[in-house]
């Protein structure tokens, strides 16, 4: 199953306009980043690098070539945000090149998890009003190149404001406070999420702590759509925890819930939305190879409301393409690919008229008469 190669692209002798036929849900915006873009910006920067310090060597560190744990999978997250710490350039650029990078796989429309309190220069203490301020200069740094990507590449993307579990309680207070702040952001944090690190990767206790409670409950009051990581990491009844406790509206991974009927049973009940990610999920070991059929496969032939999705190009070494390729070897065809973009589409956290903006213009792509 490891076997299937990624990153092939065709190389045609004539180029073609691709249609935006594709909506994205789960995509980490500083795992996203191309690694031509880490390496010029750590030489700039003189900062270390792997193995030789050649750029061959910072892919083969950064991709992931097997299944490891969740921690493992992230621990390369610290080389790919080194050049971008308290750099407001640096984090306009990775937004505006995740916009064409998205356009170039054929996305009309993607949701971008992204977490400002990473992106903190080292000299700044993280609990003062000049963190705070720069958690907010971040983001519309963040918007403003994915504004910019979107005038000249046709693709739109936006935030989902995202905290990282068991990290201090002014960045759950921040990140909240940041997404309820329209007026600064425009409409272009749609959502909040909670999410790992690698020393934050155990899921139950961390998305069962008072913070994580709060963060979600206060931000259900606040009519902030939610979408959080579960079962990727952890058993599938924190799925059922994200779920009842959390207010969750969709799920970020959730593969663990076929060994949890009462999960599994609610999200098909309920369709709740699992942002699904087959690279990743093999390469976290989230699921094994020889979990056969993969959950993602479980999910399309029972009618779940399931989407595709990178989550970390920059550790998988895919982009959406690769993804696809990955589900055909797996049995699945263009038909569940058209429907898990409808399904991301209409589970999606834009308004209601942009929603339907959003699926007139992939009916139209597909050529689908409405």
């Amino acid at each position: 199953m490891l076997g299937v190669q990624r990153g092939l692209r065709p190389n045609l002798p004539y180029t073609i306009n691709r249609p935006l036929s594709r909506v994205e849900l789960h995509v980490h915006l500083d795992g996203a980043i191309r690694h031509e873009t880490i390496y010029e910006l750590s030489k700039a920067k003189s900062l270390p690098l792997p193995g030789n310090g050649s750029f061959e060597a910072l892919k083969s560190y950064l991709i992931v070539n097997h299944g490891v744990s969740l921690s493992n999978f992230l621990q390369g997250f610290d080389t790919i945000l080194s050049p971008l710490l308290g750099d407001l350039k640096a984090v306009e650029r990775i937004a505006y090149e995740v916009v064409e990078d998205s356009s170039k796989q054929g996305v009309a429309y993607f949701e971008a998890r992204f977490s400002p309190h990473l992106l903190l220069p080292k000299h700044m203490v993280a609990d003062t009003n000049e963190a705070k301020k720069f958690v907010w200069d971040v983001t519309a740094a963040a918007i403003t190149g994915l504004e910019k990507g979107q005038r000249d590449f046709k693709t739109k993307g936006n935030l989902i404001a995202t905290c990282i579990r068991g990290r201090p309680e002014n960045w759950f207070m921040d990140t909240l406070e940041l997404a309820q702040d329209i007026n600064f952001h425009g409409g272009r944090i749609v959502g909040i999420d909670l999410a790992g690190y690698a020393d934050t990767n155990e899921e139950e206790g961390t998305l069962k702590s008072d913070a994580a409670v709060e963060f979600c409950r206060n931000g259900a009051k606040l009519g902030i759509a939610r979408t959080i990581h579960a079962g990727e990491s952890g058993e599938g009844k924190m799925v059922s925890w994200a779920v009842n406790e959390l207010l969750a509206m969709r799920i970020g991974h959730g593969y663990r819930i076929t060994s949890d009927s009462q999960a599994y049973d609610r999200i098909l009940k309920d369709q709740i939305h699992l942002e699904c990610c087959p690279w990743s999920s093999l390469l976290t070991a989230s699921v094994s190879p020889t979990d056969l059929p993969h959950p993602i496969v479980q999910f399309f032939q029972n009618d779940f409301n399931v989407s595709i999705n990178t989550d970390d190009p920059t550790i998988t070494g895919s982009q959406l393409d690769d993804e696809y390729n990955l589900l055909r070897t797996w049995g699945l065809s263009e038909h569940h690919f058209v429907k898990a973009n409808f399904n991301a589409a209409r589970s999606s956290f834009l308004s209601e008229n942009e929603k339907k903006d959003l699926l007139q213009d992939l009916s139209k792509s597909y050529g689908f008469t409405t």
